[in-house]
């Protein structure tokens, strides 16, 4: 009986997608915040560079590749800087949604989700959303960047997530 109760928990903290996150020790407590924001370069860089420059305003340290990206294997460093970040921004438009590293990059976060890293997805468009976005999404608050003003829209959302944070405190 006790090697029945030892596998069901053990299938139990196994299941990612359990209603109760796995507490095993694992749950990443950061000490500042560190915001990964997924984007595509194909006509998206307007947001995500706002994005980025809102939340060096704030004081909030983020990973945006054209700042981020040290000569070496990019792919390393994206996996590295995910694997470390507490917000993860996924800019989601018709363009991100035909990019490969934008989902690859959600898929990795994705696999975050039980350490503690927040996943916040921001439309810049109304565009439907294709399936594989809506499987990593369907459960996360949707931010909108939509109708204009976009930097408005921008500055809230930031606001949401940092509003008067302790990762602020004393900037």
């Amino acid at each position: 009986m006790k090697k029945a109760k030892q596998l069901a928990d053990s299938l139990k903290n196994s299941y990612q997608l359990s209603a109760e996150p796995v507490t095993s020790g694992t749950k990443r407590v950061p000490e500042e915040a560190f915001v990964f924001i997924s984007y595509t370069t194909h006509g998206d860089t307007y947001a995500d560079e706002m994005l980025r420059d809102l939340l060096k305003e704030r004081g909030i340290e983020c990973w945006y590749a054209p700042d981020a990206i040290r000569s070496g294997e990019y792919a390393h460093q994206i996996v590295e800087a995910i694997s470390r970040c507490s917000h993860f921004i996924c800019i989601i438009s018709k363009n991100s949604m035909s990019s490969h590293h934008v989902l690859n990059e959600l898929n990795l976060a994705f696999q975050h989700l039980n350490e503690g890293v927040s996943i916040l997805p921001f439309r810049l468009d109304d565009e439907s959303v294709d399936d594989a976005f809506r499987y990593y999404l369907s459960t996360m608050q949707w931010n909108y960047g939509y109708p204009p003003p976009f930097e408005s829209k921008a500055r809230e959302f930031i606001g949401k997530i940092f509003p008067e944070s302790p990762f602020c405190a004393g900037r």
